[in-house]
Formats: C-alpha cells, sequence, structure tokens
C-alpha cells in the first residue's frame, strides 16, 4: 500500500525547540486537576479516593473501556458519545465513561473485582456499570463490551486474581530466575524493569491483548505509576514508556502539521469518512513514529508530552470551533483545522 501519511521533520524540529522552551509541566495524576493558585481539584466523581484498596481494579477495567466514544452513520464520523450523570446533559466520552465507572463504584467497591465481573449478568453491566441518568449509555458495542470485561475478569481470576496483585509481582518479582533451585548463572536472566513486566503481563490479559501500540495497557500503566499511591514503580524517564496514540493524539498530529495527510486521503478525512484498516494503520504508525521522535528531541517525558496535547484537545475537539488562543502549542502549530483523524471502529482505542 502506498503511504497514507508522512511525517514533516521541520515541523516536528519546531515543535521540538518550542517544547525545551516550556516550563516543565504537570503529568495526569488520575486524581485530581491543577485549580487556581495551584491548588488542586480533586476529582470525587470520576476517581476513587486515595488509598482504597479496590483502586487498582477500578482503573483495570476503566482503562479497558477507554474506546469508542462517537456515533456513526454506517459511512462517516457523526457526533461524539454523550451522556447525563448527575444532572449534567453534556459529559463526553470518556468522563462520562469514568463517572458511570465512579457512580458503580461508589454503591459497591468491588464490583470491578475481576471475580465479580465474570459473573455479573447482562442487567447488572447494563444497568450498574454502562449507566447514566436515563439508564444504559448507547454504546454502539454494548454487548462486546459486556464480553470482553468477562473474559477480562475470568482471565485475572485465573492468573491473578487482581490488578494489585500483578502490580506486586510487577514491582518485586520481574523476571526471576528461571530454575530457582539452580545457582549456576547461566540458568539466570536479568530482572525486568517494572513497568516492562507489567506491560508484559496485561498485554496478555483480554482487552489489552489486541492492539499492538498498547494504547489502554500504557495508559493503565500511566494511571498506576502517577497516580498519588504510586502503585507501579516506573520512572518517567523509562525507556519502556511510549506514546499514547489515540484518536484525539491523531488529530492533533494532523492538524498541527506534525504529521502530513496525503493529498488522496484528505477529503475522505476532512469528510470524517471511515477509512480502511491499512489506512488507519499507518497513519496511526506515523503518529506514534513522530511522537516518539518529538520525546527524544524535545528532552520532554512522555508523560509530559501526552499531558500537554491531552489537554488540548479541549481547544481543538471533534465536534465544536477550534480555539487557537488559549492553546500551548498555537504559536508552532500549523492550523489545518479542517482535518481529522482516522474514522475506523476498534476496540484499541
Amino acid at each position: 500500500m502506498k503511504y497514507a501519511a508522512r511525517i514533516d521533520m521541520q515541523q516536528l524540529d519546531r515543535f521540538a525547540e518550542h517544547l525545551k522552551s516550556m516550563p516543565s509541566g504537570p503529568s495526569l495524576n488520575f486524581y485530581s486537576f491543577p485549580g487556581k493558585e495551584g491548588k488542586p481539584i480533586i476529582a470525587s466523581d470520576m476517581y476513587p479516593p486515595i488509598g482504597h484498596p479496590k483502586v487498582p481494579d477500578f482503573f483495570g477495567f476503566l482503562c479497558m473501556h477507554q474506546y469508542g466514544f462517537w456515533h456513526d452513520d454506517g459511512q462517516r464520523y457523526t457526533a461524539p458519545l454523550y451522556g447525563t450523570m448527575n444532572g449534567r446533559k453534556d459529559v463526553k466520552g470518556s468522563d462520562l465513561l469514568n463517572m458511570a465507572c465512579m457512580r458503580a463504584f461508589n454503591k459497591n467497591d468491588a464490583i470491578f473485582v475481576p471475580y465479580n465481573l465474570a459473573r455479573l449478568s447482562d442487567k447488572e453491566y447494563k444497568e450498574t456499570i454502562f449507566a447514566d441518568d436515563n439508564g444504559t449509555i448507547p454504546f454502539r458495542d454494548i454487548e462486546e463490551r459486556i464480553t470482553m470485561s468477562r473474559e477480562y475478569g475470568t482471565h485475572l481470576d485465573e492468573t491473578y486474581g487482581d490488578i494489585t496483585t500483578l502490580l506486586v509481582a510487577s514491582n518485586n518479582e520481574g523476571a526471576q530466575m528461571c530454575f530457582p533451585q539452580e545457582r549456576d548463572h547461566r540458568f539466570t536472566q536479568p530482572r525486568q524493569p517494572p513497568l516492562q513486566y507489567f506491560l508484559n503481563a496485561i498485554g496478555n490479559v483480554p482487552g489489552y491483548n489486541a492492539d499492538k501500540w498498547q494504547k489502554k495497557n500504557l495508559l493503565l500503566a500511566m494511571a498506576m505509576a502517577n497516580r498519588p499511591e504510586r502503585f507501579l514503580s516506573a520512572e518517567p524517564s523509562d525507556k519502556h514508556w511510549a506514546p499514547i496514540v489515540d484518536y484525539h493524539l491523531m488529530r492533533l498530529a494532523l492538524r498541527t502539521g506534525i504529521v502530513m495527510i496525503e493529498p488522496e486521503h484528505r477529503e475522505n478525512n476532512i469528510a470524517k469518512g471511515f477509512v480502511t484498516a491499512d489506512v488507519e494503520e499507518d497513519v496511526r504508525m506515523h503518529v506514534h513514529a513522530a511522537f516518539r521522535t518529538l520525546i527524544k528531541r524535545s528532552g520532554r517525558t512522555m508523560a509530559e508530552i501526552d499531558n500537554l496535547f491531552w489537554s488540548g484537545r479541549r481547544y481543538c475537539p471533534e465536534d465544536k470551533p477550534v480555539n487557537c488562543e488559549p492553546c500551548a502549542l498555537n504559536t508552532v502549530c500549523a492550523k489545518d483545522k479542517e482535518l481529522f483523524q482516522p474514522v475506523m471502529r476498534t476496540t484499541a482505542y
């Protein structure tokens, strides 16, 4: 297949220099958001409190379902997914899922334990977890989500028991001796860093085993490493961190000009039409490579860059006019505002 996208190295270098000049920014901590005068705003309607023993299981489920928050008409993307939570009618996408899961968690803090996920009925999933003020959230693939949840729960229950046990193994065990009874160095192998061990292990679990770019896997690892409890011992500089490439990042990569869409694909992209799997793969591959290079050349960590571009989605949304002025990337952005992300149904992002 002819390439559908390419990296603009000159634009990437401009961004790298711009990022070098910026003050260090915060990383997402999956607990609070920066408020005025540096005082954090606790997101208690989206995330569990610090120290709750079931926090890892909450995020194991939540991150598995961080994908597909949009509607289509069979030919093109039509609108983001919105729902109503606590009387708010404009709760969007991942925020909607976070709040729905937190509501379920507040009712039963053991609901996301793998043993329980394997045994919940369809009705319990639709009425207790995947639900807003108006009933079941209209996910296009609700049955598939339920099946995925059960398979995830069954696998983890039969292997680690829960996410906490997997985190303990990642932090404390790594790859130990192949034959513990032997002392000969020929039977040993290097200990894996916690992040590498965790990504390898979670990559075998249903719900996390279908995406070679590991978007959901890395998101879960980031939540476990960045939460105030520091469940996963992974430094921001760990070489195993990679870009979290979802549709927000792809949209911003194209609009900023870091990645260029080839002319023959531009019209369909602007029209938000569905693309083939090979076109989607090519765009995603180039965005992944571009941001790996951007991390290296800017000297910024993946978490910093991820947070910067994740925040940028507020100014460069899918369904509303672009608001360039307050965006930290305004002065170097190509401002190709018509462009969109590749449109394809996937459970990866």
